[in-house]
């Protein structure tokens, strides 16, 4: 068993790609409605009609923009999941409207839905409804090797506290666009350039650390560097980030 959870973590470093799990609602669709919540409108629908999919149960929901192009790109990089409160037949009917040829998202379509009601119905409400540990089962072996633990998936959601404390420091928190007409969600620059950044410094720090490896084995030394870190990576960005907009100061 342990063999085939490494196979899965070495298989995607291999095809140079991280894993990413991506929420759905409020964060790629929300569902048209009038009850009172996180609906779009039936009035606003003339606003974004080209945004506009209709489930195979008859529920509507609102693509949030650009969604097909981001998801274009991100496959080249990462290997996508997706993980829902809604239940299953909900999840696969949404990516079947956010992938209908089956080519982006190419990971797990994971319903935290029967979690959800468990944990609703239980004495210990605060434990989240979502993990990695339920996506990733690597994600549970904590040896040296490059991807253990929680250093490699990435998440992008709207809510960190449907995640472990434990692994909130893998989450892009998104928030749906400020005076927007219809509800949308900018995937665009900010969340295609994190994961850019993370991917792209990733492997280069890999291909260095695999460089470094093998000529301490060719030397018969000890190599004990840690391998790169992919959430660690993210954490540098904002830091970054956050220094350039110090240095810019504000805004005139």
């Amino acid at each position: 068993m342990l063999r085939i959870i490494k196979e899965q973590q070495e298989g995607l470093l291999r095809q140079r790609r991280l894993p990413l799990v991506l929420d759905l609602d409020d964060t790629l669709v929300r569902l048209v409605g009038n009850e009172t919540g996180r609906y779009v409108p039936e009035d606003q629908l003339h606003l974004c009609q080209d945004r506009v999919r209709t489930l195979r149960d008859g529920r509507r929901v609102v693509l949030t923009d650009h969604v097909h192009e981001f998801l274009d790109w991100a496959k080249n990089y990462y290997d996508i999941s997706v993980c829902s409160l809604g239940d299953q037949n909900y999840v696969d009917m949404v990516v079947s409207v956010l992938d209908p040829a089956h080519s982006r998202i190419r990971g797990i379509y994971y319903s935290a839905r029967s979690e959800y009601e468990y944990i609703c119905k239980s004495s210990d409400a605060r434990r989240p409804s979502k993990d990695l540990l339920a996506l990733y089962a690597f994600c549970a072996v904590n040896d040296k090797a490059p991807g253990c633990g929680f250093s490699l998936p990435l998440i992008v959601d709207d809510l960190t506290h449907m995640w472990p404390v434990d692994q909130h420091d893998n989450i892009i928190v998104v928030k749906e666009k400020k005076n927007a007409e219809v509800w949308t969600v900018c995937l665009f620059p900010m969340v295609q350039t994190a994961l850019g950044y993370v991917h792209t410094e990733f492997f280069r720090q890999l291909d260095s650390w695999y460089s470094k490896q093998h000529e301490a084995e060719a030397k018969g030394m000890a190599f004990s560097k840690d391998p790169p870190h992919a959430v660690g990576i993210y954490k540098e960005f904002l830091r970054n980030s956050l220094r350039d907009q110090i240095a810019n100061g504000p805004p005139s």
